[in-house]
């Protein structure tokens, strides 16, 4: 366990935690550096039976030293805005001075953090009242819990009190909080998902909107800064392009709207409209603005309503879709709650172009609602996007696909944790290119489907071959496969001479004590990296490190020798000494924990390693260097024999090291049993 400390006053936590504006901002916050970390799913619960919000996500964690960042408020080393690249994905850096995770603090005053890392698992813990009762945070002290693990991604979990936790229930009851919270990212390769009162609320298709409200729609209206034209489709038609230039290349405009229509008497209530797009303060239809891709809550500098005070055959005020800047200049800063842009020359233009960008595209869909009125005598509605730029058909069909965040080929060190295969999903997409929900997945372990998608514990080793399938409505089937391999963890023995080394399945390196040992232990390396095929001598070797690694544990504990040979073995007295040292350690589970915290192993891993036929049939192998040099031993043969030499030569050395002979002499023998292996 390592101690840590904040670096800055301890009252700014308050100060920043109670000036967040709202709850939706506040999780936008959390939900950032899950973003920021490539997730590609990240899952929001509030659990009600024992009062916490959690936040869980997929993506590549944090390790010691990024902890460290992050408990350095407004000193973080992101860049705002710009573009990372990681497992194929690109992403808008969203956060830049450290702020981030006191949003936690909004919802509730302790916060747990769990983090994993290339193969490192970090826990602490952060109490609110405790850091604000500190004049300087550098005193409080945060402890940070390091372990081995092959988990991955962040969680992050905060205590409700009762009043915070009823608050949230109440503020999520409204279908626009919810709506908001999951779609906070503009991105089809990440997967949002709200958890409350058993439900189960995810993240809409970005394309969907063109769906909604078919028999009001009016135009569909697209517009790229890059080439400047407003492109508008009418009735399944595109018509002729129009021309917008924004005031600067320090940034791109990207706009995607469904202009609607609505005959008197027709409530948008009745049109299957989602409320994402229903404003907060008046349930008026909206665009959602985002800035690099994140949802960004200000409805003033796209304002549906822009044209109302005009006359009518300017306005077209009913209103949803995208409208989205992207923007890497270091000018572009945001007030301290995210609510509106710092004013500046860059925000200033960004600002005038959304708005005249907004008034032009309303006063040319009200041209043709005008027209329209004085063509027929009525407004006509109806589907409005279809028309392809190209072909005069409906839009191409696209590639069905399933995006693994995974590489074909995976390896986990045994004794493994759970695995739940989706979190390898980046994103599933059918042909339509909408995104699919990952429960329409169908996950086959070896061939069979499994009912859990979940990979229990694995204990030995083995490899699995993973299918990941799903059935689209127009290409059929679509799979994915992967491997996942689980073998036992292998480190260096290192004698005298830390570059050479036996393995030994253990996270952390091993140095043999035993001096003699230690030295036959780096020729024996020596000799195995010449390439040549010194197998004889090898096995030579290796059985007289046996046999000193014995005589060693003899001079110190007697007690472990006093057993009769069984009759049932045919064996020498060096065989014979190894498998009661084996049977010895194996029936002790006292000892057994002792030398696997000593080595860094789990007891399950130490005792399965345990196996009293495997060292008999390696002792022969050795035998077969010094009795019977006529027999062929092979590479794999020599690879094996020093395997489990050296697990036997570290096991002598741990007891000889760590344990006195009053600790040794207190375990009694048990009564060898010849089919106790």
């Amino acid at each position: 366990m390592k101690k840590k400390h904040l670096e800055f006053a301890g009252e700014i936590i308050n100060h920043l935690s109670v000036t967040i504006p709202s709850n939706i901002f506040a999780l936008n916050e959390l939900t950032k550096n899950s973003y920021d970390a490539f997730a590609t799913d990240i899952q929001i619960y509030i659990d009600q039976s024992n009062s916490q919000l959690i936040i869980k996500d997929n993506g590549i964690g944090m390790s010691e030293v990024d902890v460290n960042k992050l408990l350095r408020i407004g000193n973080s080393t992101k860049k705002y805005g710009k573009k990372n690249t990681y497992n194929n994905l690109s992403r808008y850096v969203q956060g830049s001075k450290g702020l981030g995770f006191l949003s936690s603090f909004k919802f509730g005053d302790v916060v747990h953090w769990e983090t994993n890392k290339e193969g490192k698992k970090i826990k602490f813990d952060l109490n609110k009242k405790d850091i604000i009762s500190k004049r300087n945070a550098s005193s409080y002290d945060i402890f940070l819990e390091l372990s081995n693990t092959d988990d991955i991604g962040t969680t992050i979990t905060i205590d409700l009190d009762k009043n915070q936790l009823n608050a949230l229930i109440d503020y999520f009851s409204d279908e626009k909080n919810i709506t908001k919270a999951v779609n906070a990212f503009y991105d089809v390769n990440i997967n949002l998902s709200l958890h409350i009162s058993n439900k189960k609320f995810v993240s809409k298709s970005i394309s969907s909107f063109l769906n909604e409200g078919k028999d009001y729609q009016f135009c569909y209206v697209t517009y790229d800064s890059s080439n400047s034209n407003i492109k508008i489709y009418r009735n399944q038609q595109q018509l002729q392009p129009e021309k917008f230039r924004i005031s600067s290349k320090d940034y791109r405009i990207e706009v995607e709207l469904m202009i609607y229509y609505f005959k008197q008497g027709v409530s948008k209530r009745f049109t299957n409209i989602s409320k994402l797009f229903y404003r907060d303060y008046d349930d008026a239809l909206t665009p959602l603005l985002y800035i690099n891709n994140n949802l960004f809550n200000n409805y003033k500098y796209f304002d549906s309503n822009i044209n109302r005070s005009k006359r009518s055959a300017e306005s077209m005020p009913q209103i949803t879709g995208y409208v989205k800047v992207y923007c890497s200049s270091s000018e572009l800063e945001f007030n301290s709650d995210r609510t509106n842009f710092v004013e500046n020359e860059l925000t200033r233009n960004i600002i005038k172009d959304l708005n005249d960008l907004n008034t032009r595209i309303q006063k040319l869909a009200s041209l043709i609602k005008e027209e329209d009125r004085k063509n027929t005598g009525e407004i006509s509605t109806g589907t409005a996007y279809i028309k392809d730029d190209e072909e005069n058909i409906t839009p191409k069909i696209k590639t069905a696909k399933i995006n693994l965040n995974v590489e074909k080929e995976k390896n986990f060190f045994l004794p493994s944790k759970q695995i739940d295969l989706k979190q390898y999903i980046t994103s599933v997409i059918n042909s339509s290119g909408e995104k699919i929900d990952l429960e329409a997945l169908k996950f086959l372990i070896d061939g069979k489907e499994s009912i859990t998608n979940i990979i229990p514990s694995i204990t030995e080793p083995c490899e699995k071959q993973i299918s990941v399938q799903f059935i689209d409505n127009i290409t059929g089937l679509v799979n994915e496969n992967f491997k996942l391999y689980f073998k036992n963890q292998e480190t260096k023995i290192e004698g005298t001479n830390p570059n050479q080394l036996l393995t030994f399945f253990s996270s952390e390196s091993y140095r043999i004590s035993i001096h003699v040992v230690a030295s036959l232990i780096n020729q024996v390396n020596k000799i195995y990296s010449l390439k040549e095929p010194f197998y004889e001598t090898i096995a030579c070797t290796l059985r007289t490190i046996l046999e000193l690694s014995i005589d060693s544990l003899k001079s110190k504990f007697s007690h472990i020798f006093n057993h009769e040979k069984v009759n049932n073995y045919k064996i020498d007295n060096l065989s014979w000494d190894v498998i009661q040292v084996i049977n010895f350690i194996k029936t002790h589970n006292e000892l057994l924990t002792k030398i696997a915290n000593i080595l860094g192993i789990s007891f399950q891993s130490l005792k399965k390693s345990l196996d009293i036929d495997s060292y008999i049939r390696t002792i022969d192998k050795a035998h077969l260097g010094a009795h019977k040099s006529t027999t062929y031993l092979t590479n794999n043969d020599i690879v094996s024999l020093g395997k489990q030499v050296g697990h036997f030569a570290v096991l002598c050395d741990v007891m000889i090291k760590s344990f006195d002979k009053e600790f040794i002499n207190l375990l009694e023998l048990v009564e060898f049993n010849s089919n106790n292996n």
